[in-house]
C-alpha cells in the first residue's frame, strides 16, 4: 500500500508547503500514476486487504465532509464504482449488468479522477523545465506532443 501511494504522500507534502514546488507536481503525479498502475495486483489480493464490499455509509460521509469535488457526476464512487461489463456478449440478457471494481482498480479510477485537477498547465510547464536532474530525465523519456500543447496554452 505504501508503495503505491508513496509518492502521492510527497506530492501532498509539496502542495502543502508554502515554497514553490510546481516543477515537482506534475513530476510525482505522473509517478504516482506510474506506482499504482506497478501495484494494482497487489492491491488486489484479496488475502491483505479482504473482499470488496460496498459502504453507502461512508460515500455520505465524504459528501457531508466535502472530501470529494465532484464537478462532472453525482457519484463519489466509494463503495459503488461500476463500469459496463466489457466482456459480456451483445446477446446477452443482462445487458444492465455491472461489473464493480477490484480494490486494485477503485483506487486508480480514484486517482485518475481526481488528478486532472493537478496536472494543469502550469505544473506541465514546470515539470517541462525543471532543472533538477531526476526531472530532467523524466522530461526527456515522456515529454510529448500533448504536454507542448499545454504549454502553449500558457502564451
Amino acid at each position: 500500500m505504501l508503495r503505491a501511494v508513496f509518492t502521492a504522500l510527497r506530492l501532498l507534502r509539496y502542495c502543502d508547503k508554502s515554497k514553490p514546488a510546481m516543477d515537482k507536481i506534475y513530476y510525482l503525479s505522473h509517478r504516482t500514476t506510474q506506482a499504482l498502475e506497478k501495484s494494482e495486483l497487489v492491491l488486489n489480493d484479496e488475502a491483505l486487504f479482504g473482499q470488496i464490499t460496498s459502504d453507502r455509509n461512508l460515500g455520505r460521509a465524504i459528501d457531508i465532509l466535502g472530501g470529494v469535488d465532484n464537478d462532472e457526476d453525482k457519484d463519489n464512487g466509494v463503495g459503488t464504482v461500476t463500469f459496463a461489463n466489457a466482456d459480456s456478449d451483445d446477446d446477452d440478457d443482462d445487458d444492465d449488468e455491472n461489473d464493480v471494481l477490484s480494490f486494485g482498480r477503485r483506487f486508480i479510477w480514484h486517482w485518475d479522477k481526481q488528478k486532472n485537477k493537478i496536472e494543469h498547465e502550469y505544473a506541465i510547464a514546470g515539470w517541462a523545465l525543471c532543472v533538477i536532474p531526476k526531472v530532467r530525465k523524466d522530461v526527456a523519456a515522456w515529454l510529448t506532443g500533448t504536454h507542448c500543447d499545454a504549454i502553449r496554452c500558457l502564451h
